[in-house]
C-alpha cells in the first residue's frame, strides 16, 4: 500500500528531528489537544465552537448560550486524551478491556437518558449507562433508511475480547501500526459495545495505538465527516483497505505538523487565522459579560438550574448518607436570611425555585442546611452537628460558602460551578463530618472508665 510507505518515510524524517525543543513540543501538543477534543465530539453532535473549547480547556472558562452538558463533555473528552496518552508512555501496561470500558465512563461522566428509536421506527427514551457493556441492542438507520444492527448484547463480551486477542497477536507480528490502529477502530466500531460514545472512544483507543507506536494522534476533521463515513461504508462491503488509506491521510497531516514543530517552523493552517478571531470575539464577550451581567432573578435561575440545583442535591445525598448514626435529623432551606425546615421530598428543589422567583424583589441569598439530632452510638455521649451549604447574591458576582469552609468561593454570573467543583465542595464538607465523629469516637476511647 502506497500510503505505508510515505508514512513511513516520514516517521524516518522525524525520527531524526527528535527530541523536540520543549516550546514546539508544547504549541504542538497543544494545537493537537484542542483539534482532537473539538473534533471528535463535534463529529458525534457537540456544538461548542472551536473558539469556545480553545476559552474552556485553555482557561477554563464557559461563555456561551450552550447546553451545560456540552461544556461537561468537553472536559470530560480532554481528560480522557490526557489518560490515553500517559498509558500509551506505560512501555509495560497492555491494552485491556477494562481500561476500554474506564474511557467510556471518562467520556460520558454519568449516566443519562437519551432520545432513541424503536425497529418499527417509534420514539423512545433509554437510560444510558457508562463504562459497562450495552443491555440493549443498539443500531443505526443509514441514509437508505434501513436499520443497520450492530453486535447484539449476547455477543459484545466475546467479541471485545476476541477483538482484543486479535489486537495483541496483531502487535506480535509484521502489521504496520496503521493499519492496526485503522483495524482496530472500525471492529470496534462494527460492534459498537457501549449504548454511547463509541465513536469517541474507538478513536481514542486508534490514536492510543498510534501513540504507542511512536506516531502522532489522527485527527479526523468534523469538516470531512462525510468521508470519515463514506470510507466506514466501504468497510462494511469489505474494502477494509479504503478506511486504512483514509486513516493514513490523516496520520500524514499530523507527521507533517509533526515535522514542521520540530523544525521550528509554523504549523498554523489558513483556517487557523478565523479560529484566532473568533477566539478575540469570544474573550471579548468574556469581558463585557463580566462588566455588563449583574445580579437579576433570570440569571439567578439560569444558575440556579445549572449549577446550583445540582450542588445542593449532592450535597443533600451525601448528608443523608449519616442519618443512620443519629436518632434525628432535619433539612432546612433559607431564602434571604429566613430558614424554615422543609420536607426531604424529590420535589425540594423544584419547591425551592419557586419560593425563589415568589421572593425575587428580596432575593440576597439562598442556602440548604442539614441539622443532625443525638448521635445514637453507644459509648458516645450525645452529640448534634449541622451543615449547611449558602449561596449569596451581589450586584456583579455571587459566592458560595460552607458551613466548614465560609471562606467564600467567588464567581461572576456568567460562571457555573463544575461538576468536578461540586464534587470537591461535597467532599470537603462530608470529611469535616466524618473527622468530627471519629474524634468523639475518640474522645470515649481514651476516657477514663
Amino acid at each position: 500500500m502506497e500510503i505505508l510507505k510515505k508514512i513511513t518515510n516520514l516517521k524516518l524524517e522525524l525520527d531524526a528531528l527528535l527530541p523536540m525543543e520543549p516550546k514546539d513540543e508544547e504549541r504542538l501538543w497543544k494545537k493537537f489537544r484542542l483539534e482532537w477534543n473539538y473534533n471528535s465530539n463535534h463529529i458525534e453532535g457537540n456544538t461548542l465552537t472551536y473558539s469556545q473549547t480553545e476559552l474552556l480547556l485553555i482557561s477554563n472558562q464557559a461563555i456561551g448560550d450552550r447546553d451545560f452538558r456540552e461544556f461537561e463533555e468537553m472536559k470530560a473528552h480532554n481528560i480522557a486524551i490526557e489518560m490515553v496518552r500517559e498509558i500509551a508512555e506505560d512501555v509495560e501496561r497492555p491494552l485491556t478491556e477494562s481500561f476500554i470500558r474506564i474511557l467510556n465512563a471518562t467520556i460520558l461522566k454519568e449516566p443519562f437518558w437519551k432520545e432513541a428509536e424503536t425497529e418499527d421506527g417509534q420514539k423512545t427514551r433509554r437510560l444510558i449507562k457508562i463504562g459497562e457493556y450495552k443491555e440493549l441492542p443498539n443500531s443505526v438507520r443509514p441514509q437508505n433508511g434501513e436499520m443497520f444492527h450492530y453486535s447484539s448484547p449476547e455477543e459484545t463480551p466475546a467479541k471485545m475480547q476476541d477483538l482484543l486477542n486479535w489486537y495483541r497477536e496483531s502487535i506480535d507480528s509484521a502489521m504496520h501500526p496503521l493499519e492496526i490502529a485503522a483495524k482496530f477502530h472500525y471492529k470496534f466500531v462494527r460492534i459498537h459495545p457501549f449504548d454511547d460514545g463509541n465513536g469517541r472512544v474507538a478513536r481514542l483507543v486508534m490514536n492510543y495505538v498510534l501513540l504507542k507506536n511512536g506516531y502522532p494522534p489522527v485527527i479526523i476533521k468534523s469538516s470531512d465527516k462525510k468521508n470519515y463515513f463514506l470510507a466506514l461504508n466501504k468497510a462494511d462491503v469489505g474494502d477494509l483497505d479504503a478506511f486504512v488509506e483514509y486513516i493514513g491521510k490523516e496520520l500524514v497531516w499530523s507527521l507533517e505538523k509533526n515535522i514542521a514543530a520540530a523544525k521550528g517552523q509554523s504549523i498554523d493552517e489558513p483556517e487557523d487565522v478565523d479560529k484566532e478571531i473568533s477566539l478575540i470575539e469570544q474573550k471579548l464577550k468574556l469581558l463585557e459579560n463580566k462588566v455588563r451581567q449583574i445580579k437579576s432573578l433570570e440569571t439567578i435561575l439560569v444558575l440556579f438550574d445549572n449549577s446550583f440545583k445540582g450542588i445542593f442535591q449532592t450535597f443533600l445525598t451525601s448528608c443523608k448518607k449519616f442519618d443512620k448514626f443519629y436518632k434525628d435529623s432535619s433539612v432546612h432551606s433559607t431564602i434571604s436570611g429566613r430558614g424554615k425546615e422543609v420536607e426531604k421530598s424529590e420535589n425540594l428543589m423544584e419547591k425551592f425555585r419557586d419560593e425563589m422567583v415568589q421572593n425575587e424583589q428580596s432575593l440576597q441569598d439562598i442556602g440548604v442546611s442539614y441539622h443532625f439530632k443525638m448521635f445514637n452510638g453507644k459509648g458516645v455521649e450525645y452529640f448534634s452537628y449541622s451543615s449547611s451549604i449558602r449561596i449569596i447574591f451581589s450586584k456583579n458576582y455571587y459566592e458560595l460558602k460552607t458551613e466548614q469552609n465560609p471562606e467564600p468561593q467567588r464567581r461572576y454570573y456568567h460562571q457555573f460551578f463544575t461538576k468536578d467543583e461540586i464534587e470537591n465542595i461535597i467532599l470537603s464538607e462530608t470529611k469535616a463530618h466524618t473527622d468530627f465523629i471519629n474524634q468523639q469516637i475518640e474522645s470515649a476511647q481514651t476516657k477514663p472508665e
